[in-house]
């Protein structure tokens, strides 16, 4: 009766944009939010519209982690391939056409293959010296990313198979596939964590965790883009849009409309590495639901 309830007030605050979407599979989620940009959505640091050289671009974005190099923008967004670096850049700066806030890899919406069985483990060494740093503990670290799962998983058709047989040695991406679709791995970085978009070849299926470790609330952000889901303030309804040193989004057409309350937005675009800090919003589920079809618990509240 709760979610039905829930349901009610979604149809009734948003009106046409949520009839439309309950007609493909919408649904309720854990907190409200607002559908258009609002006061709070106020930035003194304008959009860059100059695209930076192709050049410039690549060399920022350049990383090398845990022994790989790969690229990484937007703070937390990796490519491990230039090729998908350039195309991304060329989708952004040279040919900016329509785009989804679901991740697009040539057209098609980046989504996990098997979203009801997206298998993870935990790599080995946590809590222990690594040479040039030492992990946080495991508990913590399990604890927030698994309560974070359970929020995505209450909201859409996701669900997450914790593989903890492979725990440990077992866990790696360096070399065959041991059966899960990306390992959670702690890395020297002190704050920043990074999650892979589906389309991300096996090698860089990584959820790392900075050395600080990780809060449920920045979990759920990155667990975020493990589904494919890209930065909410690169919507094109964004006001401003944000575009902080030339790596964010330039023409992006989102799932749903513009949502300050997103998990998947920053706070602001001159701190870029600080997230909303919010539960997933109104709208977080309903695009999520576009994407991956509703929970099962939906179908039992519905008359």
């Amino acid at each position: 009766m709760k979610q039905f309830l829930m349901l009610r007030n979604e149809l009734k605050m948003h009106g046409p944009l949520l009839s439309a979407a309950l007609t493909l599979c919408c649904g309720c989620s854990s907190a409200p939010s607002e559908d258009v940009a609002g006061s709070d959505w106020l930035e003194s640091k304008a959009a860059v519209n100059n695209a930076p050289s192709y050049e410039h671009y690549r060399d920022t974005a350049r990383r090398v982690i845990l022994g790989n190099e790969v690229f990484v923008v937007e703070t937390d967004m990796l490519f491990d391939r230039e090729a998908l670096l350039k195309s991304h850049y060329d989708d952004l700066y040279v040919r900016p056409t329509a785009k989804s806030i679901i991740n697009k890899v040539g057209g098609v919406r980046d989504k996990r293959a098997n979203p009801t069985d997206i298998r993870y483990c935990f790599s080995a060494g946590w809590g222990q010296n690594q040479g040039t740093y030492t992990a946080p503990a495991l508990d913590g670290v399990r604890t927030a990313i698994q309560q974070a799962m359970v929020a995505w998983q209450g909201i859409a058709n996701v669900r997450f198979t914790y593989m903890s047989n492979l725990d440990g040695a077992s866990c790696t991406n360096t070399g065959a596939n041991p059966g899960v679709d990306f390992v959670v791995q702690h890395y020297a970085d002190s704050s920043t964590a990074i999650g892979p978009f589906p389309s991300l070849a096996w090698a860089s299926q990584k959820l790392l965790v900075p050395t600080s470790g990780i809060s449920r609330l920045l979990a759920i952000h990155e667990i975020g883009h493990t589904i494919g889901f890209r930065h909410e303030h690169i919507s094109a309804a964004a006001t401003p849009r944000c575009s902080e040193g030339g790596t964010e989004g330039v023409d992006y057409e989102s799932l749903t409309a513009f949502d300050t309350a997103s998990v998947m937005k920053y706070a602001n675009c001159t701190v870029s590495s600080v997230i909303n800090g919010t539960e997933l919003s109104l709208l977080d589920g309903v695009g999520t639901r576009l994407a991956y079809g509703p929970p099962n618990w939906w179908w039992a509240v519905l008359p």
